[in-house]
């Protein structure tokens, strides 16, 4: 079963290409924020606007609705929670 895998007597060996490495030219990369802070500040950020959400629906009532009805109704609320905190999307 390996056999397919394993390359046989008759098929021809790739060359190896030399790798040419890059000289340093002593530039410095900027630091990148810690991916732990911008985590926990996305977890804030999340449990807020579950917060807001649950403040501004009668659950008892979201349970009856469909799917769309409800996403109909979140989504500008949601909207709204975004663009008032300036968050971006896609950092």
């Amino acid at each position: 079963m390996l056999g397919r895998f394993i390359k046989g007597p008759n098929e021809p060996k790739t060359p190896l290409v030399p790798v040419v490495v890059a000289a340093p030219n002593g530039a410095v990369a900027a630091p990148v924020a810690d991916a732990e802070q911008q985590g926990d500040d996305f977890l804030t950020l999340k449990v807020e606007l579950h917060r807001h959400l649950i403040d501004r629906f009668n659950l008892s009532a979201l349970e009856t609705a469909s799917k769309d009805e409800i996403l109909n109704e979140i989504r500008p609320i949601v909207r709204e929670f975004v663009r008032g905190r300036n968050v971006p999307l896609n950092a």
